[in-house]
């Protein structure tokens, strides 16, 4: 009879289960055909009936007087008997609960359902089926013939052995929503549509296309579909093809446009598993691709002496970069990382299609103290639409001393594209680093200066500094300085060019092992009459001169240089008219004197040796009969330089200057001699 059966309301007597049976007898109350939602057209409950039925029930007043609640959530009433130790519903495991028909204003109010309990089962209905079951309405018939029986074991809801598979694939469940989640497509998609399980008793498949709830979209055949209509086919397996036509659109498909898929399943007893899924057309959000993480050095010049590369190392069947770091004075070295090489195939906007960057550091930790990182390491997300860009501040040593103990710190990058969905474990981006203390493996350079020898005394107008790079430049990139005064090694490049220029700074670069080299200075401007010493200052640099720079010196002495002092002071003693200098009546001793005087030395030179060698030869025995033995007594102890002497002083030189001439000038010809 028509009333409220409710056991809050002392009723529990009357319906099993604790049935709780709203009254909707009343005007503006009644459940109309307008409100009346089949959910489940493909039950056997529904054989023979189709929607134009409701619009007769009860002389068109309405369909039915009365619902029944499905929210009831004890564990002793319905629908949570309806499944064991679950909400009782299809879609949870070893659920039954099928609610047929429903309110439309209100989805908790069930009209027609079935539940399964025990080795039994009941259909619950607030329709009247008898009244309304005439001869065209075989409603009654249905239920009358129609046994509830338990669900089949290899039977269950979707994820719980039956799938609802999409170009083949399973997508992602949602059990907040206890449907799968939302498929955002590309444009113009053509899916494939299927499912799979493991129940052995054949099933009837039946699927619904409708747009989402308050939009147009399309059927199953891509024409037209008007909110609240669906198209339904009966195929185990098909295709189509989804775009809602969009002038507007880049892609000439509607972005955003929506449909819901829904795949009823029923085998030959009624027993019903259902599955829904919306689909969305969204070109920026289709994920058909995983996206790949790529990562490179950032090369900036604050430490591009710190970093070498050190080879590859094979981790998951891959070769990945290693890197050897040196750490600078402060004990640390901040690299940076650029990501923007990473890509997903989806993107279609212009960009990466990356929207988030994920960085994972392991086994960052002393070479002394392993293990001290933990197991999950240090981790930092970086969002593209902030940043392709990333730094990390490297700080321990993980190389010890001898370079016997030794670790690789790992850095791995993975991505997620603007579906949200992460790169695959198998796509992991790596770089893997050592890392040294400073100066580890960069050796002094050692540098051998062959010559000159301290203490020797130099003649030329030039000296030479000459030597040879034994080791230490494991970058061949020692450069080596030379200049007379040691401030001269310091100055700026365009003040070291000015000195060059001179004569009085000089250098050379780019040296390796075992390299030679040969730098020159100028010594033509700094000979005095009196002789001077003078230091050599070397300056040996490796790379920028942070790890290695070595200062050395050789002392060296000039010899003393003579000067015709008649051209220094024409007034000097000896000088003028009648002096060693006049020519020509002129005064001083000019040029024309000085080459006479050389002419003159090497007369006296020739005569004394041309007349030893005769005596030589005499004494041993000549054969020139009458010889005279005596005829040049004396000459073999004549010494040259003095005779030369004698020469210049019976010229009119004063004894001290025709001396200092003769050495100088017999040093020069013995020289020659000795060269020739």
């Amino acid at each position: 009879s028509p009333g409220t059966y409710d056991c809050d309301q002392q009723s529990c007597d009357f319906l099993p289960y604790d049935l709780k049976i709203i009254n909707r007898d009343n005007t503006g109350n009644y459940i109309t055909h307008d409100n009346t939602q089949v959910i489940d057209w493909y039950h056997p409950l529904l054989d023979g009936i189709n929607p134009a039925m409701f619009i007769s029930f009860n002389g068109g007043n309405h369909v039915a007087a009365a619902s029944m609640s499905n929210t009831q959530a004890e564990n002793t009433q319905l629908p949570s008997m309806c499944g064991a130790g679950t909400n009782g519903w299809l879609t949870a495991p070893y659920g039954t609960f099928n609610s047929i028909i429903q309110d439309e204003n209100d989805p908790s109010q069930t009209l027609l359902s079935t539940c399964a309990i025990g080795s039994g089962g009941m259909i619950i209905s607030t329709i009247d089926a008898e009244f309304v079951s005439e001869s065209d309405k075989p409603l009654l018939k249905n239920m009358l013939s129609h046994q509830v029986t338990p669900y089949p074991d290899d039977f269950g809801p979707a994820t719980y052995g039956f799938e609802l598979l999409i170009n083949g694939q399973a997508r992602p469940w949602d059990t907040l929503t206890n449907k799968y989640s939302t498929m955002y497509m590309k444009s113009n998609a053509n899916l494939e549509f299927s499912f799979s399980t493991d129940a052995l008793d054949a099933l009837d498949a039946d699927w619904e296309l409708r747009p989402a709830s308050g939009t147009t979209a399309t059927n199953w055949d891509g024409n037209p579909l008007s909110d609240g209509s669906y198209d339904h086919r009966e195929d185990d397996t098909h295709s189509s093809t989804f775009c809602v036509l969009d002038a507007q659109s880049s892609t000439g498909c509607k972005q955003d446009a929506a449909w819901v898929v829904t795949l009823f399943l029923h085998d030959d007893d009624g027993h019903t598993r259902v599955a829904r899924i919306n689909l969305v057309t969204n070109d920026t959000r289709a994920d058909e691709y995983n996206p790949v993480p790529s990562s490179s050095i950032v090369d900036r010049l604050d430490y591009r002496d710190q970093i070498e590369y050190y080879g590859t190392y094979n981790s998951s069947g891959k070769e990945w970069d290693v890197y050897l770091l040196h750490l600078g004075p402060t004990g640390d070295l901040t690299l940076h990382f650029d990501a923007s090489n990473s890509s997903d195939a989806d993107a279609t906007d212009g960009t990466n299609g990356i929207k988030q960057y994920m960085w994972n550091v392991m086994f960052d930790e002393p070479w002394d103290a392993r293990g001290s990182s933990g197991l999950s390491g240090h981790s930092d997300s970086v969002l593209s639409s902030v940043s392709h860009t990333w730094a990390y501040k490297f700080q321990n040593i993980t190389v010890d001393p001898t370079g016997q103990t030794q670790h690789k710190i790992k850095v791995e990058l993975t991505v997620v594209d603007q579906a949200d969905k992460p790169s695959t474990n198998a796509d992991k981006f790596r770089i893997y680093f050592y890392v040294v203390g400073e100066g580890y493996g960069d050796e002094e350079p050692d540098v051998e200066i062959t010559s000159p020898v301290g203490g020797s005394t130099q003649t030329g107008d030039y000296v030479f500094i000459n030597g040879t790079v034994l080791s230490g430049s494991e970058n061949n990139n020692v450069m080596i300085e030379v200049a007379f005064e040691q401030g001269d090694l310091d100055l700026n490049p365009t003040q070291k060019f000015a000195k060059k220029t001179q004569g009085l700074y000089n250098s050379t670069s780019g040296l390796g092992d075992a390299d030679s080299f040969s730098i020159s200075l100028r010594l033509s401007d700094l000979y005095t009459p009196e002789g001077t010493p003078k230091t050599v200052y070397i300056k040996i640099t490796e790379g920028n001169g942070e790890r290695w720079i070595i200062h050395k010196s050789i002392d060296i002495n000039l010899a003393p240089k003579v000067e015709d002092p008649c051209i220094a002071n024409p007034d000097a003693e000896g000088c003028g008219d009648d002096g060693p200098g006049t020519q020509g009546g002129g005064g001083g001793f000019g040029a024309m004197g000085l080459i006479l005087a050389i002419i003159a030395i090497i007369a006296v030179l020739l005569i004394v040796i041309i007349a030893t060698v005769l005596i030589v030869r005499a004494r041993g025995g000549s054969s020139v009969e009458g010889a005279d033995d005596t005829s040049f007594a004396g000459v073999e102890e004549l010494d040259p330089v003095e005779a030369y002497v004698q020469q210049l002083v019976a010229q009119g030189y004063p004894e001290e200057t025709a001396r200092a001439y003769a050495q100088q000038y017999y040093a020069q010809y013995a020289e020659q001699q000795g060269g020739g």
